[in-house]
């Protein structure tokens, strides 16, 4: 039977106006110039999408959550927030943890399942796949759901991304047994809380919330990568896919295009999603399937922070797509250099070769940002103070919330 099972790790939430902490040099988001383009194989489709759900879910929270007052009482704490944007060293750290999980047959847990080798940042996965024979020193155990806490999450993350100027990791949800993004994210924001569950939800006290949505919608965090692996194996009963979000706080240069995607992964009947931000809605949103346009309408959000999207039958085979937006500056697409792909029978998720420019439309400039940066403050459309931390340990769904300013441990 397979048992969904979810955690949550705030790194450091911090409460609003709180200033951020200054860390060594690592990387931002992805260049403007590479914007959407899949670097090393970072990110797989799953990944991508989950992104694009969280920030959809961002944009309007209040319309993704459909929880009850009683079972989120939390929820008035949530308003639109700005987009996260993807990051690759984020993305390499979520999938390398739920690889590691799984090739360690360890139980769900934040701590890796043995201490890792210190260099695992720079080796995973060119030499190192995630398995404990090369990302774990001598102590590692392959036992099933039975491995100890080893390395600090605050660790691991800081192997991957130590940061920027002022960025560094800040928060960390996890889960298993969930096949589908649209699953996974919808489990993270609408979870009940309540005093069974042994953490904090509050309507009163926003700034100590301790959930995984309370992570999805903090104002503070900027930057976002996902894991998503296929369980090659049943462990723990779990089955079907482990996922991660491993978040970065900070100020990072927001793409207008920030991110699009297509669900679900394979068919003829998709949905196509695109998070646009900037300081007013596009005055054409389009989706160029194949050289043929479609106008893609706001599907949550509004004005300059809001997601996009378009439904159809695209037909047989695997087919081309890009999202050519326009505003008072310019044209934007994305990806920024070749095309998605989706329908049947493709055998990637990106191809360098371009799509067929739709209605006689350039290609438009792939370097076009928002104009500004983001750093958790609010936006024109955002409001209010969202942010999450704690310690909790709670059963089904199991839910771990962490402040990194404790260095506190799971118990």
């Amino acid at each position: 039977m397979r048992i969904p099972k979810t955690f949550v790790l705030g790194l450091a939430l911090c409460a609003c106006g709180q200033p951020m902490q200054s860390v060594a040099p690592s990387s931002q988001g992805q260049a403007l110039t590479d914007n959407g383009v899949p670097q090393n194989g970072f990110p797989n489709w799953g990944e991508r999408t989950v992104l694009v759900l969280t920030n959809r879910v961002r944009a309007d929270p209040q319309a993704a959550l459909t929880c009850t007052a009683e079972e989120c009482p939390d929820k008035s704490c949530y308003g639109p927030a700005a987009p996260v944007v993807w990051n690759y060293d984020l993305n390499r750290a979520a999938r390398f943890h739920e690889h590691n999980l799984i090739a360690s047959r360890s139980d769900l847990q934040h701590p890796s399942p043995c201490t890792l080798d210190p260099s695992i940042g720079s080796t995973y996965p060119d030499t190192c796949d995630g398995s404990p024979a090369c990302a774990c020193t001598a102590d590692f155990c392959v036992a099933h759901c039975g491995c100890v806490q080893g390395t600090d999450p605050f660790d691991r993350l800081g192997y991957f991304f130590p940061g920027t100027g002022d960025q560094y990791a800040c928060a960390e949800n996890i889960a298993a047994g969930y096949g589908d993004p649209f699953e996974v994210v919808d489990a993270w924001i609408n979870e009940s809380c309540g005093p069974e569950t042994g953490y904090v939800c509050s309507e009163t006290d926003c700034a100590d919330n301790q959930s995984h949505r309370a992570n999805i919608f903090a104002r503070q965090n900027t930057l976002m990568g996902a894991g998503a692996v296929p369980a090659f194996g049943n462990y723990c009963n779990y089955g079907e896919s482990w996922w991660g979000q491993d978040f970065g706080c900070g100020t990072v240069e927001v793409p207008k295009l920030v991110a699009g995607t297509h669900y679900p992964e394979s068919g003829t009947a998709l949905t196509f999603y695109a998070n646009w931000r900037a300081p007013t809605g596009p005055t054409s949103a389009k989706l160029d399937i194949d050289g043929a346009c479609h106008d893609m309408d706001v599907d949550r959000g509004k004005a300059g922070n809001a997601t996009y999207a378009w439904s159809g039958d695209v037909g047989s085979g695997c087919h081309r797509y890009a999202f050519v937006f326009a505003d008072g500056d310019g044209s934007v697409t994305l990806p920024a250099r070749g095309a998605y792909l989706a329908g049947t029978g493709c055998t990637a998720d990106w191809d360098a070769t371009a799509v067929a420019p739709c209605g006689g439309a350039g290609s438009g400039s792939s370097s076009a940002s928002s104009g500004g940066s983001s750093g958790g403050g609010s936006g024109a459309d955002e409001g209010g103070c969202t942010s999450a931390g704690g310690l909790s340990l709670l059963a089904w769904p199991l839910l771990i919330a962490i402040y990194r300013k404790r260095r506190a441990g799971i118990v």
